[in-house]
């Protein structure tokens, strides 16, 4: 089928690109790898004014090391993950996941952040942010003896810590029930956000799939350790001075990212509700 029919832009800069966007609104649309986003066209599950193609804009693809970090650009193609030498020898859980992905012609043009922005449940990288979470935590289990630290920096420290409650220590003392209702619960929403995954446009709602899916992640990853051990492993630990944030982990990070999201989504059409009936 055709799509149908679009504006075409190629900005050379990330400010280029940014005031495009911003001027076009909803009607616009970033193109990167297109490996999800051309098929839906095609077959006009979405349809968008003007296509902002972001391949051309330079700084986008790299992976590196940086502050203890693995950094993956968001244009980096899932062909370069593949390829890497420094993937292949220390970040072996991608190393593995990634010839996994689709096929060789998907792989040479999908990018990362296309994939994740896309907001699909049923892609591939979220699975893998998945099974980080809980390779994180088998890595901290094996290195460290419960309640050991070692500082990484002048505000973190890594260690080892057995959470039985909710996020960030929430109920951690109450004795054994908090086990089977957080697994309950963390049921409950999973199969609430997928309904709600479901009911979604294919097109406008964005934002609000991504913070979904991370909170659908998150909560999987979490439900999993708490049906295998019966708690969870928290690492990282933030402090200031004599002040000391409670520890979490990746899947932490993840629902709390996601609620975020969905409360900006709530005001943002709230706002715009406001503004159409005013």
């Amino acid at each position: 089928m055709i799509p149908a029919a679009f504006d075409y832009h190629r900005p050379g800069t990330l400010d280029e690109a940014v005031k495009l966007l911003s001027s076009y609104g909803d009607q616009g649309k970033v193109l990167s790898g297109g490996m999800s986003l051309l098929p839906m066209l095609k077959i006009r599950l979405a349809s968008f004014a003007h296509l902002v193609d972001i391949g051309r804009i330079p700084g986008l693809d790299y992976i590196k090391e940086e502050g203890g970090f693995l950094r993956i650009g968001a244009m980096t193609r899932q062909a370069a993950l593949e390829r890497s030498d420094l993937i292949r020898s220390k970040y072996p859980i991608l190393a593995d996941a990634v010839p996994l992905i689709a096929d060789p012609l998907v792989r040479n043009r999908g990018t990362i952040g296309g994939n994740v922005a896309n907001g699909d449940p049923a892609n591939d990288e979220p699975a893998i942010v998945i099974a980080l979470d809980q390779f994180t935590k088998w890595a901290v289990a094996g290195r460290f003896q419960l309640y050991e630290i070692r500082p990484v920096g002048p505000f973190l420290d890594i260690t080892r810590l057995h959470n039985e409650g909710a996020a960030f220590g929430l109920l951690a003392e109450a004795g054994g029930w908090q086990r089977w209702f957080f697994l309950a619960l963390a049921g409950a929403i999973g199969l609430a956000i997928l309904g709600w995954l479901r009911t979604l446009p294919a097109r406008g709602q964005e934002w609000l799939a991504i913070g979904l899916a991370l909170i659908l992640g998150g909560a999987i990853g979490n439900a999993w350790d708490r049906f295998i051990d019966g708690h969870v492993v928290d690492y990282l630990h933030f402090h200031w001075g004599e002040h000391f944030f409670p520890a979490f982990n990746v899947a932490d990070i993840g629902i709390t990212t996601g609620a975020i999201m969905l409360v900006i989504d709530a005001l943002i059409s709230h706002r715009r509700g406001k503004a159409a009936a005013g």
